[in-house]
């Protein structure tokens, strides 16, 4: 006769929350908590790798953990998070972090003469696609003549102006 204890503090026991994705440069803190168990909590990582420039901390109570720092190198990390209760439960749950390089520009508008074609483009790279633009003055711009074009990678601004002016 084989007989099953199971531990009514055991159900339930688990890690809840996400963390959120980053950019290379950029100060880091999200945290996650484990529900149910008995105090006190460990934590640790037992599968992969936090993203570089990052730390697993605990929070007094323990029951949460957070990880910060300064995110170092792009990339994408897959790790396991463990949670070990006052009793030896565990549990475990596994984590994607997304570390995107810095954001960078490439080109730049420049003068030009009324009646003349116009064609200026201004790149982007890096960051956390998709991006929003705001451009200021582009009332001005379209009045002038031009017409602002918006891809994935960047701006285009095109069209033969108009007038002559300061936008």
């Amino acid at each position: 006769i084989f007989g099953l204890v199971i531990d009514p503090m055991s159900e339930g026991f688990r890690i809840a929350g996400t963390f959120k994705d980053g950019t290379v440069k950029q100060k880091y803190s999200a945290s996650v908590n484990v529900s149910g168990g008995t105090k006190s909590f460990s934590w640790q990582v037992v599968d992969g790798k936090l993203p570089d420039g990052l730390k697993l901390k605990k929070k007094s109570s323990g029951k949460t953990a957070v990880i910060s720092g300064t995110l170092k190198t792009a990339g994408t990390y897959e790790f396991t998070l463990q949670a070990a209760d006052k009793n030896n439960l565990i549990t475990t749950k596994n984590f994607t972090v997304k570390v995107s390089p810095v954001m960078s520009f490439e080109g730049s508008f420049v003068n030009s003469s009324v009646n003349e074609s116009y064609s200026r483009s201004i790149n982007i790279s890096g960051g956390n696609a998709p991006y929003k633009f705001t451009v200021s003055n582009l009332n001005k711009l379209t009045k002038a003549g031009l017409t602002l074009k918006e891809s994935d990678s960047g701006i285009t601004l095109s069209g033969k102006l108009a007038k002559a002016g300061t936008y």
